[in-house]
């Protein structure tokens, strides 16, 4: 096996199945798709527990990221950049959907200097 697991490996570990339930619990058809295309890469495990370290002081520290409703805005961007407009309940979706971003944003900000293994992965 080189830097990806080979196709028996993930077989045998049943990965497609994990992924597919994995994907029912993503809020939107986005989620779910970058969700069953995932592999596993043969990583830095070092790095890995520092990130799952960090993650956890941060719940522990800071409690729950702002996550709230996800709406999948993958419909209307498409609609918009063929030269329709939204609705007021897309609008609506839109508007809540990217405040709900932004509080992400502000809370990953606030603790990615202090935690810089969890800070590369909100920067991508």
């Amino acid at each position: 096996m080189d830097s990806l697991f080979d196709e028996d490996a993930l077989r045998l570990l049943e990965f497609d199945c994990v992924l597919e339930d994995i994907s029912k619990k993503a809020i939107s058809r986005y989620g779910r798709e970058r969700i069953k295309s995932l592999r596993p890469l043969v990583d830095d495990t070092d790095l890995l527990y520092r990130r799952a370290s960090e993650f956890s002081i941060i719940l522990q520290n800071e409690g729950e990221p702002p996550f709230s409703v996800f709406h999948d805005l993958s419909d209307y961007i498409n609609r918009v950049k063929r030269g329709f407009s939204l609705g007021c309940e897309e609008l609506y979706r839109s508007a809540v959907t990217m405040e709900i971003i932004c509080r992400l944003k502000e809370f990953f900000e606030r603790v990615s200097s202090e935690f810089t293994a969890v800070g590369e992965v909100v920067a991508l």
